[in-house]
């Protein structure tokens, strides 16, 4: 076909050429200059005009007749031209190395190509459409039908069909008292099995396919966090005032005696202020023995920032104190009434 198309542009493009050389031969005509011409002249000219013209080869009848047989030949070797907005008509079958149901060895050696390491193609694409797939379908954490669950399982030996969760979880039922995943999802679906794994991931089996797991991919920090955001459970870690651990487990600074209002450096969890000598006639009260004196004075612990908390009156013979709105004090601030000396032993916990 090609060679047909080739022929017939060759051919109208020598019928071009003699158009534009009678043309040329007017124009010469047209353009010659002004001047008298005798009536031989004139007549000679419009003979050869003539001659042209009608010439049996390559005049204006047999340029027509030609072209008209470049067209119909034309037609015939395109056939039909596709019109616009209509739909391709394809044929029944293919032709060689079109693809599809076909054997060339064209399609096959494109689908069978060897990128590298021996993988081929076809397999390859047959792969990623796969993955993609099995990714779209189960890998999605955040789709709302399937949170917080994923899907785990042997990919190249499960087909993807009919795959059912054991149960569809719902993180309102959380409570603050469960510390775990496992704790929660054991409380609320007593009737799964739920397995932990060595990754510390809470499992259960699907009910389709028991090879394949519904895995809770969230660890104990995270299952906090989730229950942060719930309102479950305070923000970060909870912070206390000190408390007292045992003798064993204190150590003791220097006791710092003074009879007049002093403030001592830390950091310390607390202090032991101790009586050492008082008026002669001071007013007391008795606790089971333990005596509590009037008038002594008073303690405040200080903050990193500077600001003391609620002072603690002091009055028994041996004393403890801990700050009660900071888990460490930067200082001691120490009141003590004319008359009594105090040793103010700071301390500080080592477990």
């Amino acid at each position: 076909m090609l060679g047909q198309l080739i022929a017939i542009v060759l051919r109208i493009l020598g019928i071009t050429s003699t158009v534009l050389t009678i043309e040329q031969e007017i124009q010469n005509i047209l353009g010659a200059p002004a001047q008298e011409a005798t009536l031989t002249d004139v007549a000679g000219l419009v003979a050869d005009v003539l001659t042209e013209l009608n010439d049996a080869t390559n005049g204006l009848a047999a340029i027509k007749t030609q072209l008209a047989l470049d067209q119909a030949g034309l037609l015939l070797v395109i056939g039909t031209p596709q019109q616009t907005g209509v739909a391709v008509t394809l044929p029944a079958t293919p032709p060689a190395g079109y693809g599809g149901a076909s054997t060339s060895d064209i399609a096959t050696a494109v689908w069978n190509f060897d990128v590298g390491d021996g993988n081929q193609v076809g397999l390859d694409v047959l792969e990623m459409r796969q993955w993609v797939y099995n990714a779209g379908q189960f890998m999605d954490i955040p789709k709302p039908d399937n949170y917080p669950f994923v899907l785990q399982s042997n990919w190249a030996n499960t087909a993807i069909v009919a795959y059912r969760k054991p149960v569809q979880l719902d993180v309102g039922t959380i409570l603050a008292s469960d510390a775990t995943v496992h704790d929660w999802v054991t409380r609320v679906y007593p009737a799964v099995t739920w397995l932990v794994d060595g990754n510390g991931f809470t499992n259960a089996a699907d009910l389709n396919h028991p090879q394949s797991d519904w895995q809770i991919p969230m660890t104990d920090a995270q299952f906090t966090e989730l229950k942060i955001a719930l309102g479950l459970e305070l923000s970060g870690q909870l912070r206390l005032p000190p408390i007292w651990p045992g003798l064993a487990n204190v150590v003791f600074a220097s006791g710092v005696f003074t009879t007049v209002p002093i403030a001592i450096d830390g950091p310390m969890h607390g202090a032991v202020v101790a009586i050492v000598s008082m008026p002669a006639t001071p007013a007391q009260f008795d606790f089971g023995g333990q005596i509590s004196f009037r008038h002594v004075g008073a303690v405040s612990f200080e903050n990193d920032d500077g600001d003391a908390e609620t002072f603690v009156i002091t009055g028994f013979t041996d004393q403890l104190v801990m700050p009660q709105q900071m888990t460490v004090a930067q200082r001691i601030l120490v009141s003590i009434q004319p008359g009594w000396q105090l040793q103010i032993a700071p301390f500080t916990i080592i477990s």
